[in-house]
């Protein structure tokens, strides 16, 4: 599950405040991830209900979920892989 808070983010003051926002999600999602992976869970366990969590603590659009969600498939298989 994800944490009650991501922390801080700390991100260049260049980037724009989408960038912002979907760089904290992503940390946040990979954060949960990977703790539930260290109490023993597998990545198709937890996902999916990561996913779900994370959309609802740190809302994107529909628009920016659709790039974000195939990266970060992409990345739970290969936390699978190097497993």
């Amino acid at each position: 599950m994800p944490p009650e808070s991501c922390g801080d983010l700390i991100i260049s003051e260049e980037r724009p405040e989408e960038a912002r926002y979907t760089e904290h999600f992503r940390q946040c999602f990979q954060g949960s991830l990977r703790s539930c992976i260290d109490q023993g869970l597998s990545v198709p366990e937890c996902f999916g209900v990561i996913w779900e969590e994370t959309v609802i603590e740190r809302p994107l659009d529909e628009k920016e979920q659709g790039r974000i969600y195939p990266e970060l498939l992409q990345w739970a298989r290969n936390v699978m892989v190097s497993r």
